[in-house]
């Protein structure tokens, strides 16, 4: 909860139309490494239901374990792909303006750099290939 930010209760403002979240969030500092959040002072007594007890670090009531997960594979009409997100600010919002931009980055590129076959990058940003068997 507190890494996330939930909400944990309610607060019944007089001067507010509605009820107002409030919310248990961790500062951004004590949220970026695993050891920060297993100094967090816990009450083990509370999860089993029994009186409070006296706060304890949270590396006393959990065990932490590295794992490796699977990658998310993205597909679009039979093909992986790849998505790149990003968000425009700035003196020129407009998505159009991001998009050209990116694409004349992109034609620099060498796709045997990456992989591939030939000296440029294709670029599709609204379209499909014409043949589905050509590589995207």
């Amino acid at each position: 909860m507190a890494v996330q930010g939930d909400p944990v209760t309610l607060l019944h403002a007089p001067g507010e139309r509605e009820d107002v979240n409030v919310i248990l969030e961790l500062p951004r500092a004590l949220r970026v490494r695993p050891d920060d959040l297993l100094r967090c002072p816990s009450a083990p007594s509370v999860c089993t239901g029994g009186s409070r007890g006296p706060l304890v670090p949270l590396r006393e009531l959990v065990t932490v374990e590295q794992t490796r997960s699977e990658h998310n594979i993205y597909h679009k009409n039979l093909q992986n792909v790849t998505y790149v997100t990003g968000d425009v600010a700035g003196e020129i919002e407009s998505p159009v303006y991001a998009i050209l931009q990116m694409n004349h980055r992109l034609a620099e590129l060498d796709g045997r750099d990456f992989g591939g076959t030939q000296p440029g990058v294709k670029i599709y940003n609204a379209s499909m290939p014409f043949d589905d068997r050509e590589p995207l």
